[in-house]
C-alpha cells in the first residue's frame, strides 16, 4: 500500500473526520481524497507521466498536500523544494532532475540541508514512506485520536515523516507556518 491508498481507505471509513487543518482551512478525509482525485485527473490531462520528476514549492497549505499526493497517485516522483527558493535555483534543480532516471517505486527526491557539505537529493521510495510511518506509529504511540502539529518546512523529511503516520492512522495533521507566532501555535 501507498500513503495515498491510506487516504482513500480513510475517506471511506472516516469520511467526516478532519484530515488536515491549515490556518482557517479544514479538510475532511473525504474532501481531501476527492480533491486529490480531481487534481490527479487534471495532471493526467496536462500530460504528466508516470516516473516523471516534478518539483513543487513546499508551501504550508492543504493545496500543497493535494498536489503532492495527486502526483504520487499518477506515479510521478515529487521533489518538494523550499518554499522561498529563488526561481533561478528552482529552475536549475528542476532541469537537473529531469535529466536523471529514478528507480521504479520512487516517491520523492528530498534534498539534504547540506550541513556536511553540498545539499544532495535523496530518493525516497513509497515503501520507505510506509516503513517510516509504521516506525513512528509503533515507536511514539501515534493513534487515530492524535492531532499532530507540523511546524517545520514541508520539503524536509522531519516534517513529511510526521504527516505520513497521521494520515495512515486517519488522525488529524495541523500545518503551521513555523513558530513565528507562538500564540497561533498554541491555539
Amino acid at each position: 500500500m501507498t500513503i495515498e491508498d491510506y487516504i482513500e481507505h480513510n475517506a471511506s471509513i472516516y469520511p467526516e473526520k478532519t484530515a488536515v487543518v491549515c490556518g482557517s482551512e479544514r479538510c475532511t478525509y473525504q474532501a481531501l481524497y476527492e480533491r486529490i482525485k480531481r487534481k490527479a485527473i487534471e495532471l493526467k490531462e496536462a500530460n504528466y507521466q508516470e516516473g516523471q520528476i516534478v518539483c513543487l514549492r513546499a508551501v504550508p497549505a492543504i493545496g500543497f498536500l493535494v498536489d503532492y499526493f495527486a502526483l504520487h497517485l499518477i506515479g510521478c516522483v515529487v521533489a518538494p523544494l523550499e518554499k522561498d527558493l529563488p526561481e533561478s535555483s528552482f529552475q536549475r534543480i528542476s532541469s537537473e532532475l529531469c535529466r536523471h532516471p529514478v528507480p521504479k517505486g520512487s516517491a520523492d527526491i528530498l534534498y539534504t540541508t547540506g550541513t556536511t557539505g553540498k545539499s544532495k537529493g535523496v530518493i525516497i521510495s513509497h515503501q520507505t514512506i510506509i516503513a517510516d510511518a509504521e516506525n513512528l506509529i509503533d515507536g511514539q504511540g501515534f493513534s487515530h485520536e492524535l492531532a499532530f502539529v507540523v511546524n517545520g518546512p514541508l520539503n524536509h523529511i522531519g516534517s513529511l515523516s510526521k504527516i505520513y503516520p497521521v494520515i495512515m492512522l486517519g488522525a488529524t495533521v495541523i500545518i503551521v507556518d513555523g513558530l513565528k507566532d507562538l500564540n497561533r501555535f498554541f491555539d
